[in-house]
């Protein structure tokens, strides 16, 4: 029910219609109410059809066959029907010749070749073996190229015939399918069933440069599944970055794996990479390999000054693994001097496909204890309201945790994520 009144209202009742109407009409003139006489109003379903006219409504008795006749004149007007028309007119037209009566063979040729366009006229544009095709058939049936330019006509067939209508096609196109097929050649931009935990443990006392320092430890697990590259031309990583630019610079980069920003102020740049390799811990597990990085597998990024970027780089692993799905854990526990009182999950550069988890646990380790709050608009899926997901809140005395848990058929794009951050009560 959608709140109307559904009782029938009795004859020759006017006060509802009339305060229901507008003051005037179209042309700003005052409505004048014409009274039926009770012995006007329709008795069966023939008079109903017939005089409708008098409740203002335009009727239509056979909406039905009205559209078979406009997609039958759109059959036999179609481009190919009328070059088979003309050819059939064509035709009929040399056979008519009368001295086309002394040369028999062209005559008769031009009557086949009539009767040919005429079926011609009548035959399908597509054969109907084309909708049983699989999707390897069209792909080695079809170009990429006519592929696409076949969907894109599809999307623009499902929208209204207006420029508003076209244009949002277009856009759909362009912005949201487009994407998802260039993701697919790309595979290292498509994870599956992703599991993102961030725990913050603020107050801690830190020995940071030859300094104590009050600072935070984050730790971090990163786990998902997808394609692996082919690693015996690609190099794959693990980095720690000190500014926002390093930060940017590596999630454009594809062999990149994951990356977390590690602020400690008061160091130059030299002295801030020594730190982040005594400070951090990085665990990788590939599948059923356990990465062992050497002294020499952690680099440090030289060059511009505004680049603070420590790698962390895996070694070559077996061919047997390339272009296979591998489940990727990483851990990354790290210091940090927390500038703001928030916390970005973030999930950049890639989509999330499957069932996604995202954690946030917070030890305030604080005889005050902050308030968690989180901000998830932006954590975003095509035709899906985030408020039905509703997040998953546990409190304690040290530790305020929340949870996203998306449906295990999701789609995330890049960017989604969420914004947490705590404020003293």
């Amino acid at each position: 029910m959608d709140g109307t009144n559904d009782q029938p209202v009795p004859r020759g009742t006017v006060n509802d219609v009339a305060n229901a109407m507008p003051e005037t009409n179209r042309d700003g003139k005052p409505h004048t109410l014409v009274r039926v006489p009770a012995t006007s109003h329709p008795t069966d379903r023939h008079e109903v059809q017939h005089n409708t006219s008098y409740l203002g409504d335009q009727y239509e008795p056979h909406p039905r066959l009205g559209r078979m006749v406009k997609a039958a004149v759109y059959f036999l007007s179609r481009k190919q029907a009328r070059r088979a028309w003309l050819i059939f007119a064509a035709s009929i037209a040399v056979a008519s010749i009368p001295w086309t009566t002394h040369v028999s063979l062209l005559r008769q040729g031009a009557i086949v070749m009539a009767g040919i366009a005429a079926t011609a006229v009548f035959m399908p544009e597509l054969s109907s073996q084309l909708w049983n095709l699989g999707g390897n058939e069209i792909r080695d049936t079809i170009p990429e190229n006519r592929r696409r330019a076949f969907q894109a006509q599809l999307i623009k067939a499902d929208c209204p015939d207006e420029d508003w209508g076209r244009r949002w096609a277009d856009l759909v196109w362009t912005q949201g399918v487009v994407p998802l097929l260039d993701a697919a050649h790309e595979t290292s931009r498509i994870h599956w069933d992703v599991t993102y935990e961030v725990a913050v443990h603020l107050g801690l006392r830190l020995n940071i440069g030859g300094r104590t320092q009050t600072m935070a430890r984050v730790e971090t697990r990163h786990s998902y599944e997808c394609l692996l590259p082919a690693l015996a031309t690609d190099n794959l990583w693990v980095s720690v970055v000190g500014n926002d630019v390093s930060l940017h610079a590596e999630f454009d980069e594809v062999g990149c794996l994951s990356r977390e920003l590690v602020r400690l102020p008061g160091l130059e740049k030299q002295s801030w990479a020594d730190e982040v390799r005594r400070q951090c811990n990085i665990r990788v597990k590939i599948g059923q390999y356990i990465v062992d990085f050497a002294e020499d597998n952690i680099v440090t990024l030289p060059g511009d000054d505004n680049i603070w970027i420590v790698r962390w780089m895996l070694p070559k692993m077996s061919n047997d693994l390339v272009n296979l799905p591998v489940i990727f854990d990483i851990d990354i526990d790290f210091p940090t001097k927390v500038r703001e009182n928030n916390f970005p999950l973030l999930l950049a550069g890639y989509y999330c496909a499957g069932r996604t988890s995202l954690a946030f646990r917070f030890y305030h380790n604080q005889i005050q204890k902050p308030r968690l709050r989180y901000f998830s608009e932006f954590l975003s899926e095509g035709g899906t309201n985030v408020a039905a997901w509703k997040p998953e809140w546990r409190d304690t005395r040290d530790r305020q945790t929340v949870v996203y848990r998306t449906p295990p058929d999701s789609l995330l794009w890049p960017g989604s994520g969420i914004y947490c951050w705590w404020e003293s009560e």
